[in-house]
């Protein structure tokens, strides 16, 4: 990811500005709705939880079991019964065979239920695959949080010698002859949880760039996704007053943001945004690195990436 010094700030033109960015995802949500209405991914899940057109398979007034629902339920096991065990095998030199037990270990556990708890994820997935939409797409990562009360705190990051502050010579030690080291500490933030994470990216909500044409997702010059969270974790995990967010409240979900056949049950509080990741490359004629990967984070309502 590119720790870009300014991420608040884009181009005022070209293809990195924001307008540029505004007209990209404009396409990329009707290219999505377009998929959504053409092959009807909110009556096929319909028909799956027994809601669709009963004269699919029988006359009117004839009860029926749901066969997309037995269809869905009987392949699910067939492509991912359980979650499998990583095995690894040193790929270089300098790793020893006791070094990748032991990392394949640790990656077996992240993936259980105490970590990513993969299986579930997995499983909703497949449902997208097998019922809605033809697709699945999953998002992994990284995050962190910081103590809000106290962002930051004091570590030592190593030593230096200790000099006079009349001349800026350093001390030498009397006894050793050799100059007095004393610790040098930096400021840090105070992260108070960590974790990596495992999450279902609704088909609704996917977008990517509409020129990509293939099935290798990593040569896509750009993709992301709509996501919506509380407002107080939004201003927590963006540094942004709650009072500037554009918060929905208490709002009935539209057929962009839902697959549920029947949405007037379920309500939408907090804020929208959408999450980009794009090869830094095909945007900004200042990098050189064609593997440069950076992050786009779009709140609605404000007008700066975040």
């Amino acid at each position: 990811m590119d720790e870009s010094p300014d991420p608040m700030r884009l181009p005022t033109d070209g293809p990195g500005s924001a307008k540029a960015w505004a007209s990209r995802i404009q396409e990329a949500t009707d290219l999505r709705k377009w998929h959504r209405d053409k092959f009807h991914w909110v009556t096929n899940v319909e028909r799956y939880v027994g809601k669709g057109q009963d004269d699919r398979y029988a006359p009117s007034g004839v009860t029926i079991l749901p066969k997309d629902y037995a269809y869905a339920e009987q392949k699910k096991p067939l492509l991912f019964y359980q979650l499998p065990d990583v095995v690894l095998t040193p790929a270089r030199q300098d790793v020893t065979p006791a070094t990748a037990r032991l990392f394949e270990a640790v990656v077996n556990e992240t993936l259980g239920p105490d970590h990513l708890n993969a299986l579930p994820v997995v499983n909703e997935v497949l449902s997208d695959i097998l019922v809605a939409s033809g697709v699945g797409i999953v998002k992994i990562g990284y995050e962190s949080f910081v103590d809000p009360q106290q962002p930051t705190r004091t570590v030592v990051v190593g030593e230096a010698p200790y000099t006079d502050p009349a001349t800026g010579v350093p001390v030498i030690h009397p006894g050793t002859g050799e100059p007095i080291m004393v610790p040098v500490q930096e400021d840090v933030p105070n992260v108070i949880r960590e974790q990596y994470y495992l999450s279902r990216v609704s088909p609704l909500d996917w977008i990517f760039d509409v020129g990509f044409r293939g099935s290798d997702w990593a040569k896509c010059a750009w993709q992301g996704w709509r996501f919506r969270m509380p407002a107080h974790t939004a201003a927590a995990q963006f540094g942004i007053k709650e009072s500037d967010l554009a918060t929905r409240n208490h709002e009935t979900p539209t057929s962009d943001q839902s697959l549920a056949p029947d949405r007037s049950q379920q309500r939408f509080v907090g804020v929208e945004g959408t999450e980009i990741y794009y090869r830094a490359v095909d945007f900004d004629p200042a990098v050189g690195d064609p593997d440069l990967m950076r992050c786009l984070i779009l709140l609605d309502g404000i007008e700066d990436p975040v």
